[in-house]
């Protein structure tokens, strides 16, 4: 079964059932993110930080081919690191889903909360699993957070690939919005958004930019709630 299939079969039969927090019509953006990926050839693993039970992992996983690897980073039963209760999440849930969905993908978890990767810890997940093409933040929903999350996605991010901002602009999650702000007003940013839907805010680094943006804009022009807008001095279709 290709990538694609599985991708549609686990949302056809295995999405509802798992706990988590991903909107229904993802599917569309993460298959364009594959058709590109996939006509540049771009390789490399998937890593999520804040992987709760896996809704989101478990789809990014079965997009990888042979020999790309998976890594998930959340605190899972250690909630005293959780400090601003953004989910609880299980890591036996979480394991027994890869098992069901992705016997045969290789899923490193860890339990760990990504403030306290360091620089070594940061080198040693490169050499280990990445560069990564699909990465997904959505761990602590602080500001602190989320401009670290930024900076390592950014630092082992594959070209081509594409970084998945959960709860940018959530009223709810107010830090990942100010994290954001800061990471583009006051560090080198080397990772530019180019679509923003579905409580996602998609990134890709810059030099790819305008080839996810063709990709995004025929796909979304015309459809409900689509506008064409700038966000940090970058293209972006909205939708």
């Amino acid at each position: 079964m290709s990538s694609r299939s599985r991708l549609r079969d686990y949302w056809t039969n295995g999405f509802e059932s798992v706990e988590g927090w991903v909107h229904r019509d993802l599917l569309q953006p993460l298959e364009l993110i594959q058709q590109v990926q996939e006509r540049a050839d771009i390789r490399g693993g998937a890593l999520e930080i804040g992987v709760h039970h896996g809704k989101l992992l478990v789809p990014l996983v079965l997009m990888l081919r042979a020999g790309e690897q998976a890594v998930g980073f959340d605190v899972f039963e250690d909630q005293d690191k959780n400090i601003d209760h953004s989910g609880y999440g299980s890591y036996d849930a979480a394991r027994r889903n890869f098992d069901r969905f992705c016997p045969d993908a290789a899923v490193t978890l860890v339990k760990r909360d990504s403030l306290s990767l360091n620089t070594k810890d940061r080198v040693d997940l490169l050499e280990r699993h990445g560069p990564f093409r699909l990465i997904s933040i959505d761990g602590g929903h602080t500001s602190v957070h989320a401009v670290n999350d930024l900076l390592l996605s950014q630092d082992v991010l594959q070209n081509g690939g594409v970084v998945i901002l959960d709860d940018f602009i959530s009223p709810h999650w107010p830090g990942v919005m100010e994290g954001a702000a800061k990471f583009f007003e006051h560090y080198t940013p080397k990772i530019a958004p180019f679509a923003w839907g579905m409580n996602k805010l998609l990134l890709t680094d810059v030099t790819y930019h305008a080839v996810f943006l063709n990709a995004f804009m025929p796909a979304f022009t015309g459809t409900p709630g689509f506008k064409a807008v700038r966000l940090w001095h970058h293209d972006v279709v909205a939708f």
